[in-house]
């Protein structure tokens, strides 16, 4: 079951799936949780890595490079940027 489209009766909160399905600290789960644009780019980054922990560390540490992938990737308006702080 994919993450981002969870069964509605199931309802597994995502950090708790990222948790289950990656092998994700509680911590990082969280942070890549925080929306969902995040979510879906570390889930893709994952899957074509094959190293969920180093995508994670990347996505947390590199906050600017993270930011600009994400509003390449999935065309989200400056103001709504996943990564760049408020």
């Amino acid at each position: 079951m994919r993450f981002a489209r969870p069964c509605r009766s199931c309802r597994i909160p995502p950090a708790l799936a990222l948790i289950e399905q990656y092998g994700l600290p509680p911590y990082d789960a969280a942070v890549l949780t925080q929306t969902r644009e995040s979510a879906l780019f570390f889930e893709e980054a994952a899957r074509t890595s094959g190293d969920p922990k180093a995508v994670s560390n990347w996505m947390m540490a590199d906050e600017p490079a993270c930011s600009m992938q994400l509003t390449r990737s999935f065309q989200i308006p400056e103001s709504r940027q996943a990564c760049s702080p408020r």
